[in-house]
């Protein structure tokens, strides 16, 4: 796992808001999204890139002056922690 996180932000401002999302599959358990948010972020960047847990994949944040890109490509399973693999769809279901 690779986390670094940078980030400044007014904690006093309530400000919130998606401006633009999108998002799509790039193979049967792969998926994106990329995200514009209006936030309360001076100054953000963000590198998180997982190969195992929840949703693993790699999250690329950028923000500056109020307004955040997000970018996120992402295994859609869910990590069993006990057996350390991916979780299957048939194993969730019953």
């Amino acid at each position: 796992m690779i986390n670094l996180n940078l980030e400044l932000s007014v904690p006093y401002i309530d400000r919130w808001d998606n401006i633009h999302a999108v998002s799509g599959y790039l193979a049967r358990h792969k998926a994106w999204e990329i995200q514009i948010m209006k936030t309360t972020t001076l100054v953000k960047l963000q590198i998180d890139f997982r190969l195992s847990g929840d949703h693993a994949g790699l999250r690329l944040s950028f923000g500056l002056l109020g307004y955040e890109f997000d970018v996120n490509v992402y295994d859609t399973r869910h990590w069993d922690y006990e057996k350390k693999c991916w979780e299957s769809y048939d194993e969730r279901t019953n």
